[in-house]
C-alpha cells in the first residue's frame, strides 16, 4: 500500500497533497473537540434545576474552578429543568451540590459542581433540587433595563423633577423643622442605648419564662376553655337562678311591706329598750361586779357542806328573843331565860343573851 501511494504521489502529487490537508484537519478537529466526542466523555450525572439561567448544551462543568466535564442534555420534566452532564476524575460524595455559575458578562455559564459527603454518587445519580442553585442572570435583566429605560418619557420625567424641586423649596423650612426633628430623635434613641438594651434583656427574659411556662399557659388555657364550656353548658340553669332570684327578692320585697305595720312598732320598742339599757349601763356594770362578789362570797360560806360558815359581831347588851306565841316549852324556859337576860343586860324580858356589856362576842353556826 505505501508503494501504491508514492506511485500516486509521482503520478498525481496535488491530489495527494489534498488528501493530506484534509486529514491533518480531521485530526486537528478531533484533537481539538475530544472531549466531545462520546467516547472521550466520563461518568455521566444528572442535577435538577428550578431555571435553566441560560445554561447550554457543551458549556464547560467546573470543580473548584478546574474543568473537568461538559453539559450533555438540558431538557424540561414538569416544573423542573434535569441538566445531564458528566465528571471526569474527580469522585463526588453523597451529598455534593451544583450550581449554574456565570462566566462572562456576554452570557456564557458553567455547571459549578462541588463534591461533598461520604461515599460516591452513582453513576447516572441525580443531585436534588435542594441541593442546587441558580444565579442572576445580568444580562436578561439589562436587556430589561434597557428597554424600559427607551419606554420612559423623559420630558414627563424632567417635569416630575421640576415640580418636587419646586415642593422641596417651598417647604424647605418644614423639611429642615423635621429633619431636626429626626436628628433630636435619632440622638434621643442613641443616648438611650443602654436602656434600651436593657430592655431588650428583659423582653428575651420574658420570653424565656413564657417559653419555660408554654405547658402550663396551654394546660390553663385548656382550664379555662373547659370553665367556659361548662358555663355554657349551665347556662339555662344559670338564668333559671337569676330569674328565681328576682322572684325571691320580688317576694321579700312584698313580705317587708305587708309585715312593716307590725314590724315597724316592735323595733321601736326594741329600740326603747337599747336605750334604757345604755342609758343604765354603768348600774349594770355595777351590778355584775357586785354579783361577782356576792357570788364568791357566798361560795365561800356555803361551799363547805350543808352548814353556812361565817363570824357575826354582837353589838353590846343584843339578845335573841322570841316571837312565838306561849306555849309548854315556854312557860319552862322564860323564868331561867329573863333571870339571865336581867343580870346580863338589865331586863327582865325572857331572852337569850348573846353577850356581856362588851363591843362583840363570839359567832356561832
Amino acid at each position: 500500500m505505501a508503494a501504491s501511494l508514492v506511485d500516486l504521489g509521482r503520478r498525481r502529487p496535488a491530489l495527494l497533497a489534498v488528501h493530506g490537508l484534509v486529514l491533518i484537519a480531521v485530526l486537528l478537529a478531533v484533537a481539538l473537540n475530544a472531549s466531545r466526542l462520546p467516547f472521550f466523555t466520563g461518568t455521566t450525572y444528572q442535577a435538577e434545576f428550578t431555571d435553566a439561567s441560560g445554561l447550554q448544551v457543551g458549556e464547560e462543568v467546573r470543580v473548584a474552578g478546574v474543568k473537568v466535564g461538559l453539559v450533555r442534555d438540558i431538557e424540561l420534566s414538569g416544573d423542573t429543568v434535569v441538566v445531564t452532564f458528566d465528571v471526569d476524575g474527580p469522585r463526588l460524595g453523597e451529598a455534593t451540590t451544583a450550581g449554574i455559575e456565570v462566566k462572562t458578562l456576554l452570557g456564557q455559564h458553567y455547571l459549578s459542581v462541588t463534591p461533598d459527603g461520604p461515599g460516591s454518587l452513582e453513576a447516572g445519580g441525580t443531585i436534588p433540587l435542594s441541593r442546587t442553585s441558580t444565579p442572576l442572570n445580568v444580562v436578561p435583566a439589562f436587556q430589561q433595563l434597557t428597554e424600559t429605560i427607551d419606554e420612559i418619557d423623559t420630558q414627563q420625567v424632567a417635569e416630575a423633577f421640576d415640580a418636587i424641586s419646586e415642593v422641596l423649596e417651598a417647604t424647605a423650612p418644614e423639611v429642615r423643622a423635621t429633619l431636626t426633628g429626626l436628628g433630636r430623635l435619632s440622638q434621643s434613641v442613641a443616648s438611650r442605648d443602654q436602656q434600651i438594651q436593657q430592655l431588650f434583656s428583659s423582653a428575651d427574659g420574658v420570653t424565656e419564662t413564657l417559653e419555660a411556662r408554654n405547658a402550663d399557659i396551654v394546660r390553663l388555657l385548656g382550664d379555662s376553655t373547659d370553665v367556659l364550656e361548662t358555663l355554657n353548658a349551665r347556662r339555662q340553669v344559670i338564668a333559671r337562678i337569676i330569674t328565681e332570684t328576682g322572684s325571691l327578692a320580688r317576694q321579700l320585697r312584698g313580705l317587708v311591706a305587708d309585715n312593716r305595720a307590725t314590724v315597724g312598732p316592735a323595733l321601736a320598742k326594741l329600740e326603747r329598750v337599747l336605750d334604757t339599757l345604755r342609758a343604765n349601763r354603768d348600774a349594770l356594770d355595777e351590778s355584775i361586779t357586785l354579783t361577782g362578789v356576792y357570788g364568791r362570797e357566798f361560795t365561800n360560806l356555803g361551799g363547805t357542806g350543808r352548814f353556812f360558815d361565817g363570824a357575826i359581831t354582837y353589838p353590846r347588851g343584843f339578845a335573841v328573843c322570841t316571837v312565838e306565841p306561849s306555849n309548854a316549852l315556854s312557860g319552862v324556859l322564860d323564868p331561867i331565860l329573863s333571870e339571865l337576860n336581867e343580870a346580863v343586860n338589865g331586863s327582865t324580858q325572857p331572852c337569850l343573851p348573846l353577850g356581856p356589856a362588851a363591843d362583840s362576842s363570839g359567832g356561832g353556826q
